[in-house]
């Protein structure tokens, strides 16, 4: 099973790069986003998604274009990013909707 990507991370890598990333409101999904873009290299994406870090590695990808939209509520409702992998232009491409109620557990006891 693949490890869901860390959004919140690359959310708060893109407002480090500076005022630039933030690209102002946009319409996405029938609601208002903020819209965050910027270029972020692969030591940057070591701190948030590991993971990915390696895979991107492996195949020869050394930055990339990124792009979050970000709801009121503060969830990412699209992620993009836009990489060459061994000289071949890819996008991906990941769209949320339908957000449930929040869910709340109690706390395990010992036992």
């Amino acid at each position: 099973m693949a490890a869901q990507a860390n959004y919140a991370g690359y959310a708060r890598l893109l407002l480090a790069t500076g005022p630039s990333a933030r690209k102002g409101m946009e319409n996405e999904g029938g609601a208002p986003a903020q819209h965050l873009a910027g270029h972020l290299g692969l030591d940057q994406v070591a701190t948030v998604d590991p993971g990915v870090l390696r895979t991107m590695k492996a195949k020869g990808v050394t930055d990339f274009d990124c792009d979050l939209w970000i709801d009121g509520q503060g969830r990412t409702v699209r992620f993009e990013q836009r990489m060459d992998v061994q000289g071949v232009p890819v996008v991906n491409k990941v769209f949320f909707g339908e957000f449930g109620p929040v869910e709340t557990f109690a706390a395990p006891t010992g036992g």
